[in-house]
């Protein structure tokens, strides 16, 4: 942080909108300005009046948890004729601002704002001047694409992350995971947010304010986390349940198999330490890779290993080349990710 204000002072008022009006500012034009932002200013203190519904995240006290009903003020248009998106504008520019050291920070407010034909993450962060991060991870989004025109998502008026407090994927818990390893996350606020589904219980996150995804995160986000451990192969055997070609029984597949010709040069997904290196009788020779955020991956049924325990590899550094060794039906390389030792499909992680 930069050491003006507390991050725990970040707080959301009900029944108003947060943040000061554009004319009032020090060196907007004294009263010309002001004279030509009456008719928004206007607008906007009507709603102060009528009470805008929506802005307090801690739902109504009392109520039972998936009878609890979430308001938030809409969001029109992208441009300045609306004057929430003006408000949504105003307040961005006042929190860099702040971190400038010229001007008080404003305080986190939601809004609601739906889905366009054409929309894109890229051109919804980009228009409203916050990282893609603010509003993928505020909408509980894994990756960089959003809802179908006409649904529906919420858009913060100030640059920051959201982590639940219960991780439901492996993205939320890679995020989850910085804040109890590391400590890296400043956490501002707790609150609740509406659920994914009718009937479903609300969910506590807490607010990290100026948060953004590191590297890892987000190639995690745009789903080019690993690279392919075998360029040019083909996949003769996915993830999941099949019948083992050696006993005839169902067994579940813990990786993938790349099949490519005897000798090819096999790559390091990503980027890590050589945890292992050795022989299975039936894995054969095999590498595990040790990589940031929980992350392994394995390589077996190698010819030539040319890594050794606790080498240092960048993403596409060559490691072995294929083989047929082990329990084996062929030159081919068994390839398994797993996160947090939990094995996971490698097709959902690599582009092919």
């Amino acid at each position: 942080m930069n050491g003006r204000g507390n991050s725990n002072e970040s707080r959301i008022i009900p029944g108003k909108v947060p943040g000061r009006f554009p004319g009032f500012l020090p060196g907007s034009g004294g009263v010309r300005a002001v004279l030509s932002r009456i008719p928004y200013m206007l607008f906007m203190a009507l709603l102060l009046l009528a009470g805008f519904p929506g802005l307090n995240l801690h739902a109504q006290d009392g109520a039972e948890p998936s009878q609890r009903t979430f308001n938030f003020p809409r969001l029109e248009s992208l441009n300045n004729q609306d004057p929430i998106f003006r408000q949504i504008s105003d307040d961005i520019q006042s929190f860099y601002r702040w971190q400038a050291g010229n001007d008080a920070r404003p305080q986190l407010s939601i809004y609601e704002y739906v889905v366009q034909e054409g929309d894109s993450m890229f051109s919804l962060a980009a228009r409203l001047n916050i990282p893609q991060a603010s509003i993928a991870t505020l909408n509980r989004l894994d990756n960089p694409r959003l809802p179908l025109p006409g649904t529906p998502v919420l858009i913060p008026n100030i640059p920051g992350m959201f982590i639940p407090e219960n991780p439901e994927s492996d993205f939320q818990r890679m995020l989850s995971s910085r804040i109890k390893d590391d400590g890296s996350f400043e956490l501002s606020e707790q609150f609740t947010l509406p659920p994914r589904a009718p009937g479903k219980d609300p969910s506590s996150w807490r607010f990290v304010l100026n948060g953004d995804f590191t590297g890892v995160e987000r190639r995690a986000f745009l789903q080019v986390l690993f690279r392919d451990p075998l360029p040019g192969s083909y996949i003769s055997s996915g993830y999941g349940l099949r019948t083992s070609p050696f006993t005839g029984r169902n067994q579940f597949h813990f990786g993938i198999d790349l099949v490519a010709p005897m000798g090819t040069s096999v790559v390091s997904a990503m980027e890590g330490r050589v945890l292992d290196v050795g022989e299975d009788r039936v894995y054969g020779k095999y590498i595990s890779i040790e990589h940031p955020s929980g992350y392994q991956t394995m390589y077996a049924h190698l010819g030539n290993i040319f890594v050794g325990i606790g080498d240092t590899l960048k993403a596409g550094d060559t490691i072995a080349s294929v083989g047929n060794s082990g329990l084996s039906t062929g030159a081919h390389l068994h390839f398994e990710i797993m996160y947090l030792g939990k094995n996971r499909d490698p097709q959902e992680y690599i582009r092919r």
